[in-house]
This record gives C-alpha cells, structure tokens and sequence, in this order.
C-alpha cells in the first residue's frame, strides 16, 4: 500500500491491472493530477499508521506475503475450519483488533457461483483464553 501511495511507475502498473474501472480513474487521472505537496499531505497520515502497524515483525510477515499459505476461500466452500491466533501479547491490541476486522475483508468475492450453489458460512471471531496451572 504504501508503495502505491509513492510510486508513480508502481502505481501505474497496478492500477493497469484494476478492473473496477473507477478505481482504475481515480489512481491513473485523479490521483496523479494532485499537486505533489497537497499528495503529500494527504498521505502522511496513512503512511505513519501503516508503518507503525507493519513494524511489528509478526504482523509484517503475514500482511506482506506475496501468496496466503491458506485459500480462504477454499476453507469457506468446503466448510473448514480456520484458526489464527491473534494473542495482544504477541502484536498488541491495535493490531489484533485490526486483523480481526481485516480478515473478513479479504475472503473473495464469490460471484462465479450462483446464489443457490453457495454454501452458507459463518465468520464467528471467538476470543480464546488459555490459563496454565502449575503443578501441586
């Protein structure tokens, strides 16, 4: 993301390969006719919150892969099941809470299938606590 938002040759090149045409528009022909201070502007805010959340070396691994080790899609059409653990201890609660919200938004779009072929699916976010007890 924050490659897109300062690169113009990367930009372009992904841009090229959006195919929701106003989003297309809006990187090639608006974006690029913001004056280059008022860009700047407008996206040091993103940049620092993106920056500050990709600093956690856990979450920098997982958002930054170029391929999922999981098909979400395939856990939602053939009713699998899919546990990700996202202890605050380890990333901290921003980030948790903002994967948590994040990962529903990126199971694909199903649109191959008509509505009757879909298999409904359930996305339930349960937090899990795990307590140890020592031995008497």
């Amino acid at each position: 993301m924050l490659r897109l938002l300062d690169d113009r040759t990367f930009r372009q090149v992904a841009a090229g390969r959006v195919a929701n045409a106003q989003v297309r528009d809006f990187w090639l022909r608006e974006y690029e006719s913001y004056p280059r201070n008022f860009r700047a502007e407008a996206i040091a805010p993103i940049q620092n919150k993106v920056g500050a959340f990709l600093a956690n070396p856990v979450l920098h691994n997982i958002v930054t892969q170029p391929k999922s080790s999981f098909d979400l899609r395939r856990v939602m059409d053939e009713c699998k099941i899919l546990l990700v653990n996202l202890a605050k201890g380890k990333i901290g609660e921003f980030r948790r809470l903002t994967l948590v919200h994040w990962l529903p938004c990126e199971v694909p779009a199903r649109p191959a299938r008509t509505i009757d072929s879909r298999r409904p699916h359930m996305i339930p976010v349960i937090p899990v606590i795990f307590r140890t007890r020592r031995a008497p």
